[in-house]
Protein backbone atom coordinates (compact mmCIF):
# COMPACT_ATOMS: atom_id res chain seq x y z
CA UNK A 1 0.00 0.00 0.00
CA UNK A 2 2.88 2.25 0.65
CA UNK A 3 4.42 1.42 -2.49
CA UNK A 4 1.37 2.58 -4.36
CA UNK A 5 0.97 5.60 -2.81
CA UNK A 6 4.44 6.81 -3.16
CA UNK A 7 4.41 5.75 -6.87
CA UNK A 8 1.48 8.11 -6.88
CA UNK A 9 2.73 10.93 -5.53
CA UNK A 10 5.82 10.84 -7.37
CA UNK A 11 3.64 10.93 -10.39
CA UNK A 12 2.28 13.62 -9.49
CA UNK A 13 4.75 15.76 -8.73
CA UNK A 14 6.87 14.65 -11.88
CA UNK A 15 3.34 15.79 -13.78
CA UNK A 16 3.45 19.38 -12.02
CA UNK A 17 7.08 19.96 -12.36
CA UNK A 18 6.55 19.01 -16.19
CA UNK A 19 3.34 21.98 -16.69
CA UNK A 20 5.60 24.22 -14.43
CA UNK A 21 8.50 24.21 -17.03
CA UNK A 22 6.13 24.10 -19.80
CA UNK A 23 7.04 26.81 -22.53
CA UNK A 24 4.77 28.84 -25.18
CA UNK A 25 6.06 30.31 -28.61
CA UNK A 26 4.51 32.77 -29.84
CA UNK A 27 5.51 34.13 -33.89
CA UNK A 28 4.32 38.10 -34.27
CA UNK A 29 4.51 39.07 -37.80
CA UNK A 30 4.20 42.85 -38.68
CA UNK A 31 3.36 44.04 -42.65
CA UNK A 32 5.65 47.40 -42.62
CA UNK A 33 4.52 48.29 -46.37
CA UNK A 34 2.96 51.30 -45.61
CA UNK A 35 5.23 52.65 -43.48
CA UNK A 36 8.03 52.49 -46.16
CA UNK A 37 6.50 55.67 -48.22
CA UNK A 38 8.96 55.01 -51.26
CA UNK A 39 11.86 54.61 -48.97
CA UNK A 40 14.21 51.84 -49.29
CA UNK A 41 14.46 49.57 -46.00
CA UNK A 42 18.22 48.87 -46.08
CA UNK A 43 18.10 45.42 -43.82
CA UNK A 44 21.99 46.13 -43.21
CA UNK A 45 20.92 50.01 -41.60
CA UNK A 46 17.27 49.37 -40.72
CA UNK A 47 15.34 46.96 -38.45
CA UNK A 48 12.30 45.89 -37.42
CA UNK A 49 11.66 44.68 -33.90
CA UNK A 50 9.48 43.91 -31.02
CA UNK A 51 9.20 45.14 -27.59
CA UNK A 52 6.93 44.20 -25.10
CA UNK A 53 6.26 44.04 -20.93
CA UNK A 54 7.10 40.24 -20.43
CA UNK A 55 10.20 39.16 -20.30
CA UNK A 56 11.71 37.89 -22.70
CA UNK A 57 10.65 41.35 -24.33
CA UNK A 58 11.41 44.42 -23.04
CA UNK A 59 11.95 47.92 -24.52
CA UNK A 60 15.73 47.69 -23.28
CA UNK A 61 16.18 43.94 -25.09
CA UNK A 62 14.23 43.82 -27.79
CA UNK A 63 13.32 41.12 -30.04
CA UNK A 64 14.65 42.05 -33.68
CA UNK A 65 12.59 40.82 -36.58
CA UNK A 66 13.46 38.81 -39.51
CA UNK A 67 11.54 39.28 -43.03
CA UNK A 68 9.69 36.92 -44.30
CA UNK A 69 11.56 35.18 -47.37
CA UNK A 70 8.64 35.58 -49.77
CA UNK A 71 7.77 39.04 -49.00
CA UNK A 72 10.35 41.12 -47.59
CA UNK A 73 8.11 43.94 -46.08
CA UNK A 74 6.10 41.17 -43.34
CA UNK A 75 8.58 40.86 -40.55
CA UNK A 76 8.31 38.00 -38.19
CA UNK A 77 9.94 36.75 -35.08
CA UNK A 78 9.06 33.56 -32.85
CA UNK A 79 9.35 34.40 -28.90
CA UNK A 80 9.10 31.64 -26.29
CA UNK A 81 7.58 32.53 -22.39
CA UNK A 82 8.06 30.19 -19.60
CA UNK A 83 4.73 27.90 -18.92
CA UNK A 84 4.45 30.42 -15.74
CA UNK A 85 3.45 33.13 -17.82
CA UNK A 86 0.59 31.13 -19.30
CA UNK A 87 -2.98 33.17 -19.36
CA UNK A 88 -1.00 36.52 -18.69
CA UNK A 89 -2.07 39.20 -20.75
CA UNK A 90 1.00 40.79 -22.70
CA UNK A 91 1.35 43.80 -23.85
CA UNK A 92 3.79 44.77 -27.13
CA UNK A 93 4.36 47.30 -29.48
CA UNK A 94 6.41 46.89 -32.87
CA UNK A 95 9.11 50.00 -33.50
CA UNK A 96 11.12 50.43 -36.48
CA UNK A 97 14.28 51.78 -36.95
CA UNK A 98 14.32 53.69 -40.14
CA UNK A 99 17.22 56.24 -41.57
CA UNK A 100 18.62 55.87 -38.29
CA UNK A 101 15.50 57.08 -36.33
CA UNK A 102 13.57 54.87 -33.73
CA UNK A 103 9.05 54.72 -34.65
CA UNK A 104 7.00 53.18 -31.93
CA UNK A 105 3.62 52.44 -32.83
CA UNK A 106 1.19 54.77 -30.98
CA UNK A 107 -0.83 52.01 -29.65
CA UNK A 108 0.39 49.21 -27.79
CA UNK A 109 -1.05 45.86 -28.69
CA UNK A 110 -1.99 42.90 -26.43
CA UNK A 111 -2.91 39.13 -26.11
CA UNK A 112 -3.11 36.31 -23.93
CA UNK A 113 0.13 34.00 -23.64
CA UNK A 114 -1.50 30.43 -24.51
CA UNK A 115 -0.57 27.52 -22.82
CA UNK A 116 0.60 26.35 -26.74
CA UNK A 117 1.98 27.65 -29.37
CA UNK A 118 0.52 29.98 -31.48
CA UNK A 119 1.48 32.61 -34.89
CA UNK A 120 -0.52 35.64 -34.53
CA UNK A 121 -2.38 37.08 -37.91
CA UNK A 122 0.11 39.47 -39.91
CA UNK A 123 -1.11 43.12 -39.47
CA UNK A 124 -0.07 46.67 -40.64
CA UNK A 125 2.47 48.80 -38.98
CA UNK A 126 0.56 51.28 -36.16
CA UNK A 127 -2.44 50.56 -37.91
CA UNK A 128 -5.81 49.36 -35.84
CA UNK A 129 -9.04 48.34 -36.78
CA UNK A 130 -11.47 48.48 -33.65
Amino acid sequence: MKKMILICVTGLMIQGFGSLYAQSEITFQVDITHLLDGSEFDENRDRVELIGNRSPLSAIQPQQMKPDENNPNLFKVSVTFPGSLSGNTLEYQFRVMLNNRYRNEDIPRSTRIPSGNQTLDSIYFNSYAW
